[in-house]
């Protein structure tokens, strides 16, 4: 049996690579007193966010990005129009079908077997938009000179009558996606599957509540298997902030389980899924807004709740995980956005500073961008698929070394940290059937992706000390 030896640490220690990138960058925001006048935006490409000035994009709520392997702009969108690489907006794409006063108004799904090519789902959901529903598009970046442009595939209906709640996931197969809407004035949700064979019929799943909370958006887990969201009773404009499962095999939702009862402000879940953070606007004599915290890991979730901050000025609408690990809430026409600088810590270890990053004179809207999807980007637990009696790591956990068996010959392997992003890709000309690996990079949990000769996939999960 050969035994190569193979030291990855180096490339490991360094924060996020070449070619892991698709999430760097995000444009958001505006004046809601001046709507023609641009939004501001972040860049992550060097670790901590930079404050960027370029966006042609005016006021919108809802917002979507997409950047290259490598960190660069491909295109940004509020699901009206789509601006490219220049800042141009693209030569058909106007008119798109989405709303900027929807929270959650675009999502861009890469094409499953298409490197070029995405789908763009625009919703004008009610009650601050149209109502017209939800549509697709397609951008192709090999069109308008590499820049790209929408296809002849444009506003194509998919579902009327939507609430503002747009978002996706992944499939459990980690090749496929989820795309995933809600009625207007009901508890239906929607969960499209996109895959090779293009969009599925809707997965339909109706829990039984009175209604949803539309004023607000539905947030997964970073694995894909939990969702939040928020429901409205007849009499009450408070919403229950909830938490549900969600079967990545199939798309039903199930399982719901109540946290709290206050307005639907943003939610985020921590990097490592264990934690569950979201805002709540008291409604008293100094209209307090609160941050809390809740242990996933609880018996009893609702009532593991910490609270972390108390605000007496701003809503606090939007939250999102940044490819740096941190989470950024938006501050409703703030001059600043807020951080929780560790996630992953329990109490108030986890350090939410509240104007956090100042944008320049610009304002940051209601939220911040939805969910982004990349090639490189993948969950943050991977299906072990096919491969206990195929593939062996030992010992795992790990304090430096690994080995990887195998009973079949294997080409080569993808590595990927706990926030999904690919750390190292390697091919070999020579295949090998065991390996040594070393990892110099913090303790935690890695994921580890091998193919055979005829391209296979096994998925293996490992654990650093």
């Amino acid at each position: 049996m050969r035994v190569f030896t193979l030291i990855i640490g180096f490339l490991l220690s360094q924060q996020i690579i070449n070619a892991q990138k698709e999430n760097s960058i995000w444009y958001f925001g505006g004046d809601y007193g001046n709507p023609n006048l641009p939004g501001t935006g972040l860049d992550f490409n060097s670790g901590n966010p930079i404050v960027l000035n370029n966006s042609q994009m005016g006021y919108t709520e809802g917002s979507a990005v997409q950047c290259s392997g490598n960190g660069n702009l491909l295109f940004y969108t509020n699901g009206e129009k789509i601006w490219d690489k220049t800042h141009t907006i693209m030569p058909n794409g106007n008119n798109l079908g989405g709303g900027v006063s929807s929270q959650q108004s675009v999502l861009i799904i890469p094409f499953p077997n298409d490197t070029t090519k995405f789908y763009l789902f625009a919703n004008a959901g009610y009650p601050t938009s149209t109502g017209a529903g939800l549509f697709y598009s397609v951008v192709d970046l090999a069109l308008n000179n590499g820049n790209g442009d929408i296809t002849s595939i444009k506003k194509v209906p998919m579902l009327s009558q939507t609430s503002e709640w747009l978002t996706g996931t992944w499939h459990s197969n980690g090749t496929d996606y989820w795309v995933i809407t809600s009625d207007y004035d009901s508890c239906i949700f929607y969960s499209y599957n996109i895959s090779n064979s293009g969009i599925s019929s809707p997965v339909k799943t109706n829990l039984g509540f009175n209604k949803l909370a539309k004023l607000s958006t539905i947030e997964f887990s970073n694995k894909g298997d939990k969702m939040t969201f928020s429901t409205v009773g007849n009499s009450s404009n408070i919403a229950t902030r909830m938490i549900a499962n969600f079967d990545q095999s199939n798309g039903n939702i199930f399982n719901p389980i109540y946290i709290d009862s206050v307005t639907n402000q943003g939610a985020c879940f921590s990097p490592d899924d264990n934690l569950f953070y979201y805002f709540g606007y008291l409604k008293s004599g100094n209209n307090a807004e609160l941050l809390y915290q809740c242990d996933l890991n609880s018996a009893n979730i609702a009532n593991s709740k910490q609270l972390l901050s108390s605000i007496y000025m701003g809503l606090h609408v939007g939250m999102k995980l940044g490819p740096n690990g941190k989470i950024y809430t938006s501050n409703v026409n703030s001059d600043s956005i807020g951080c929780i600088n560790n996630p992953n810590q329990i109490g108030i270890g986890c350090n939410f500073v509240n104007k956090s990053i100042f944008l320049n004179g610009k304002l940051s809207g209601v939220v911040l961008p939805n969910r982004t999807f990349g090639k490189h980007i993948k969950p943050l637990t991977i299906v072990e698929n096919k491969s206990e009696t195929i593939i062996s790591i030992t010992p795992n956990p790990f304090d430096l070394d690994f080995i990887v068996n195998s009973s079949k010959q294997l080409k080569g392997f993808e590595l990927y940290n706990s926030l999904g992003i690919k750390i190292i890709e390697s091919t070999f000309s020579n295949f090998f059937e065991s390996r040594n690996v070393t990892v110099n990079s913090t303790p935690g949990i890695y994921f580890l992706i091998l193919y055979d000769q005829s391209d296979n996939s096994y998925r293996k999960t490992i654990i650093k000390k």
